[in-house]
């Protein structure tokens, strides 16, 4: 054994606890910044109220007179169809505040969500009837259910009514911070419970 042969020994075992304390693998390169898994509360709000009031609008506008089209006078399996994909699509905003704020501290912004919900969803099953609900909104979800059974209209109006009697007992609790980014009622509780209930008597 020689001196040199001893140095390339040592030589390559230092390079190989260098290259394996390395961790070359873990560069996340495929994480992309720019499109979050989660969204916070406040960016999900201004979405949410939106396409709670914009849920089924359209077609109760054609349907009522107020707007024309085709399918208003010939209606198939298909009329409509881009109003009910897109009720589930916008009010996906609305299911991820329900669960950014189910850890109980924000209780205010998750009062609003449970008034958005209940006034969109009641809004949708006055058009349509028995609907998806209670396996709806888990195309996201590690076991994703692309096909959620269809709930009875009286099933789901009983629960919306509990929905506002929890959105009004949310709303009243205090908040550590302020709500931000409401068009709406700029964060005013009082304005928000007053909602809840309104949606509750039309139910």
């Amino acid at each position: 054994i020689t001196y040199k042969s001893i140095f390339k020994s040592v030589l390559v075992a230092g390079c190989v606890a260098i290259v394996s304390s390395c961790q070359l693998t873990n560069l996340d390169i495929n994480t992309d910044p720019n499109r979050p898994a989660t969204g916070s509360l406040s960016l999900l709000l201004p979405n949410s109220i939106n396409a709670a009031f914009n849920a089924s609008d359209f077609s109760d506008s054609g349907w009522t007179g107020v707007l024309n089209g085709n399918d208003d006078y010939s209606l198939t399996n298909s009329s409509y169809i881009g109003t009910w994909d897109g009720f589930y699509n916008n009010t996906q905003n609305i299911e991820e505040m329900l669960k950014a704020s189910a850890d109980g501290k924000n209780p205010r912004y998750r009062g609003i969500a449970l008034t958005l919900k209940a006034y969109a969803v009641g809004n949708f099953v006055d058009s349509f009837g028995d609907v998806p609900y209670s396996e709806a909104w888990q195309g996201n979800g590690s076991t994703a259910n692309f096909t959620p059974k269809f709930d009875k209209d009286s099933e789901i109006y009983e629960k919306l009514i509990k929905m506002c009697d929890e959105a009004v007992a949310e709303l009243a609790k205090p908040q550590a911070i302020s709500v931000v980014n409401d068009f709406l009622y700029a964060g005013n509780a009082a304005k928000w419970t007053a909602l809840a209930k309104t949606v509750k008597l039309r139910l």
